[in-house]
């Protein structure tokens, strides 16, 4: 048995998951959404994530969910920009349909809408829509070297990124970034990253898993998001143009379903955010959670960037959008010394 159920019909002070708010009125956006998903026949594409690739194919399995009698010979749409695509098939009475591969180019960057119909003759029986985020092909030149044990998928993913990777030996501060791989940090390797910082080089910090204090010369708190119950966290951007391929100051929903952080850096420095942060989280209360997803801060005499975005395996499985993350990353985290010293002195 598959279905849903709205648990929350308004806001309470504590919680603010409603339909409607703390004065009973209508969250018009939220409304529609309800609306759509409980018309009787309601188009779906099945996708492993939300974004899209400039100058490739948008891929799909696209159904119908059906919650009324049988429907032969429907028509169903899909329309993205100037690009359509249509297909007939039978819905068969209170279930889904068969799937239905669609293919749709995308030919611009940025945010995109995948519309859905479903037609009979001239009667209209559904709708839905999907955001979709399309990501241009992009390179970084900032040379890097991996401190502590990588996999071949972050080396393949460094490297599809076009920078260079280096042998520590010859790593050199102002030039060359320090990249730690996801859940690798220890104690020793965080000493290998201070003396780095120390010496003014420049570091970035890939997902890691260890709830608590990291062991870097910064106050750095990592919580697990999912250890709290209560309101849904809302993953935001702020107008740091850091990370080119998201959308700045927007609250983020498909785009990062598939890398969604499980874990967020509470205390960076300061305070919940740092220096400079491009994208954060807010969960509210109960037990609410300010924090980093992905942020820079002055660290020693360098830049220590971070990021709570578990980038490989989603990379790996085909979600361009990592690969666009791991340029912007590369090349946001590799600021010369020079730069970071006067942006430092500005602070």
């Amino acid at each position: 048995m598959i279905g849903w159920c709205v648990t929350e019909l308004s806001d309470v002070p504590q919680e603010f998951n409603g339909l409607l708010d703390l004065l009973r009125r209508a969250k018009q956006p939220a409304c529609d959404e309800v609306r759509l998903a409980a018309r009787p026949i309601c188009p779906v594409l099945v996708r492993s994530h939300w974004s899209a690739a400039v100058g490739e194919a948008l891929l799909g399995d696209l159904v119908v969910v059906n919650g009324g009698p049988a429907v032969e010979g429907a028509e169903v749409r899909a329309r993205v920009g100037d690009h359509a695509w249509s297909a007939h098939m039978d819905l068969p009475a209170y279930a889904t349909s068969k799937p239905s591969t669609v293919s749709l180019p995308i030919d611009r960057a940025g945010d995109v809408k995948l519309n859905l119909e479903v037609w009979h003759g001239n009667g209209h029986l559904g709708d839905n829509y999907y955001p979709l985020r399309a990501v241009g092909r992009r390179q970084s030149t900032v040379p890097f070297w991996l401190a502590g044990p990588a996999t071949a998928l972050l080396e393949r993913l460094l490297v599809a990124a076009g920078s260079v990777p280096i042998e520590a030996s010859t790593a050199t501060v102002g030039r060359d970034l320090l990249v730690v791989p996801e859940r690798s940090l220890t104690t020793e390797l965080g000493l290998v990253v201070s003396r780095w910082l120390e010496e003014g080089g420049n570091a970035l910090l890939l997902s890691q898993r260890d709830a608590g204090d990291l062991p870097l010369p910064i106050e750095l708190r990592l919580v697990d998001l999912a250890t709290a119950w209560g309101s849904t966290p809302f993953i935001f951007t702020t107008s740091q143009p850091g990370l080119t391929c998201l959308a700045a100051s927007s609250v983020l929903a498909t785009e990062l379903l598939s890398i969604a952080p499980e874990f967020v850096f509470t205390q960076v420095g300061n305070g919940p955010f740092a220096v400079e942060t491009a994208v954060g989280v807010l969960k509210p209360p109960p037990d609410g959670i300010v924090g980093t997803v992905v942020g820079r801060a002055p660290v020693l005499a360098g830049w220590l960037t971070v990021c709570q975005l578990p980038l490989t395996e989603q990379a790996a499985a085909g979600d361009p959008l990592c690969g666009a993350l791991v340029c912007d990353l590369l090349n946001w985290a590799g600021v010369g010394s020079n730069q970071g010293s006067s942006e430092k002195n500005e602070h």
